[in-house]
């Protein structure tokens, strides 16, 4: 579930940015979108900072309930924003 979790986090990033570039698509978090504007680096950072620091408490707290809960949540939330992201290519793709 790590990689998963990391995989689907840098898909958003890469997704969202290409969205946005695309005029596709708007940055839903206000954090982010501000990030984005300022700086692309700053932008990437952001998206894969929550999985990373997740998963760095995962490693230290293995047998801790909350964590485990925390990544499955967090992969699941992923998971669902892949699933937006793969839906507005496919709508992209067939209207281009």
């Amino acid at each position: 579930m790590e990689y998963l979790l990391l995989g689907l986090s840098a898909f958003d990033a890469l997704a969202t940015d290409i969205g946005i570039r695309m005029q596709a698509i708007q940055e839903a978090n206000p954090v982010a979108g501000s990030l984005y504007e300022t700086s692309g680096f700053l932008f990437y950072g952001f998206k894969i900072l929550l999985p990373v620091v997740l998963l760095a408490l995962l490693r230290r707290q293995r047998s801790g309930v909350l964590v485990r809960k925390g990544v499955a949540f967090a992969t699941a939330l992923y998971g669902l924003i892949a699933i937006y992201h793969v839906c507005w290519i496919a709508y992209v793709l067939s209207a281009g």
